[in-house]
């Protein structure tokens, strides 16, 4: 089917981001990178997301371990494979691959092309042990690699028949304890299928533990961008409609047979499992702030970890040493009553974040920048927006494209006429290096730049700015932000707009102010 061929061209991206984020530390795989034939660098966003979600893996692979540690033998199940380098990566672990075998499954041409890679690269294909011709025993072909502690198992998961039988022609041990692993797999598939996966392996496995990661929450923008994304790579993500909160996909796998779950979205994974000294690690591999795009990417995947037998005694994904609790508070109450009006429907500019915006007068808002949806995207918005109250209503909206596509900067109403646009940048390494005066020609409806140089000290982001009277003359007060050589400024300075230049007030005169 050609949905199943999408599916599959899903495993080369995430092959390629994976060498990427772990060419630069985020996390240790050395073997990855023989699945590719070419590498590319990926933006430092798409590194924190695949760090996260290796994170999250590793660290149920280690408790599943640690758990098992008196268990003669233990199996992992990875359904849906792709390239993933899992057992290779075994093998450097102390202990585990003498009392550990692997099963990978995936569609037969995946696991083909996986199994040809292998026998190509010396470095892959002397950590396999005692190999042996495939297509023998009941499996009836299925296993195109059959070594002493890894089988790669080409069936399509949908058919919950045939994968019972290739894994059992395979020699996998049904009383064993196992953990199987679903990294956005269960996700591609129908609902009622993966249901019976899910079914299947709970009734099957009598001491077992089901670790998923994939996508939830599609209402939202971002999720509505989410899923829109994958429906034109003809992968929809068929299950986030029918479960598409946490408490959902809990449900789902107690329903079917699992005594215990645990499920976490991957802001509360960071938070409440990964040591403050990693987290401080992967802050100084290179430079980021995108924090609001990461923590948005973050509230839409999660791990969860479902258990049956012993192995649903020790609650999973538990907190480190140094963990505070990771609390969403709710929205705060308004005391007193505040005049709102509704924006109407049909204004779309407006659905961005990380933008700024000012009132220059009771009919006009101007707003510059900010991500939001585009082209069918969730991407940097390179316009300049123009919001007009007509016959009292907030409806004509206006967008020019003359913006520059900076971030993170200041938009200051000044006195003398115009909106100064100060600092900003264009990635965490690159600072804009030009301040600009917007103005507003009311009769042509339209916005004129001018752009002003910057100097060295103002080439910042996440600041504050603010006009200020000051003995007459009009200053902006310059307060906080980082650059690319700071993370957090603690200074407070004030720009005369005219020339750009910093400008020194008398201590006595700033007490005397309330400065």
């Amino acid at each position: 089917m050609k949905s199943d061929t999408c599916v599959q061209s899903t495993n080369d991206f995430s092959t390629l981001s994976k060498v990427s984020a772990a060419s630069l530390g985020y996390f240790a795989d050395e073997f990855q990178k023989y699945f590719v034939s070419r590498t590319c660098r990926r933006s430092p966003l798409i590194h924190r997301g695949y760090c996260v979600r290796a994170q999250a893996v590793t660290r149920c692979l280690l408790e599943f371990f640690q758990e098992t540690a008196d268990c003669h033998h233990r199996q992992v199940l990875s359904l849906g494979c792709g390239f993933d380098s899992l057992y290779f990566r075994l093998c450097g672990w102390t202990d585990v691959p003498d009392t550990t075998s692997v099963y990978e499954v995936d569609f037969p041409a995946v696991v083909r092309r996986k199994q040809l890679l292998i026998e190509r690269t010396e470095a892959l294909k002397s950590l396999l042990r005692n190999q042996t011709p495939p297509g023998g025993g009941n499996g009836k072909g299925s296993v195109v690699l059959d070594s002493q502690g890894y089988k790669l198992i080409g069936v399509n998961l949908g058919d919950v028949v045939a994968l019972d039988s290739a894994l059992e022609g395979a020699g996998l041990q049904w009383d064993c304890p196992t953990l199987i692993l679903a990294e956005v797999v269960l996700c591609y598939m129908d609902p009622a299928r993966s249901d019976d996966v899910i079914g299947w392996s709970s009734q099957r496995f009598s001491q077992s533990r089901f670790v998923l990661y994939e996508q939830f929450f599609p209402d939202d923008a971002f999720g509505r961008v989410m899923v829109a994304h994958f429906e034109s790579l003809n992968s929809p993500l068929r299950s986030v409609r029918v479960y598409p909160r946490l408490q959902d996909q809990e449900q789902r796998f107690l329903q079917k047979g699992w005594q215990c779950c645990r499920v976490l979205d991957m802001n509360e994974f960071s938070a409440l499992c990964v040591p403050h000294i990693e987290r401080l690690r992967i802050d100084s591999l290179e430079p980021f702030d995108e924090f609001e795009e990461l923590h948005l990417k973050c509230s839409h995947y999660f791990i969860l970890v479902a258990s049956r037998g012993d192995l649903a005694r020790n609650p999973a994904l538990q907190p480190v040493v140094g963990s505070s609790d990771f609390t969403v508070f709710p929205a705060p109450a308004c005391g007193g009553a505040v005049l709102a009006k509704l924006l109407s429907p049909a204004v779309l500019g407006l659905r961005r974040f990380g933008h700024r915006s000012c009132l220059v007068s009771s009919e006009f808002i101007i707003s510059t920048g900010g991500f939001g949806e585009g082209n069918g995207k969730h991407q940097r918005l390179g316009d300049v927006h123009l919001l007009l109250e007509e016959e009292e209503t907030w409806s004509r909206e206006v967008t020019t494209s003359q913006w520059d596509g900076r971030l993170l900067h200041s938009l200051t109403p000044l006195t003398m006429g115009g909106f100064l646009v100060l600092g900003g940048r264009f990635s965490p390494s690159r600072p804009a290096a030009e301040a600009q005066i917007l103005t507003y020609e009311k009769v042509a409806g339209a916005v004129t730049i001018t752009r002003r140089h910057l100097p060295l000290e103002l080439r910042r982001w996440r600041h504050t700015a603010t006009e200020v009277s000051l003995c007459g003359h009009f200053y902006v007060l310059v307060f906080g932000g980082r650059t690319t050589e700071s993370a957090a400024l603690q200074d407070a300075t004030f720009l005369h707009t005219e020339d750009m230049s910093w400008a020194e007030v008398c201590q006595h005169l700033c007490a005397s102010r309330g400065w």
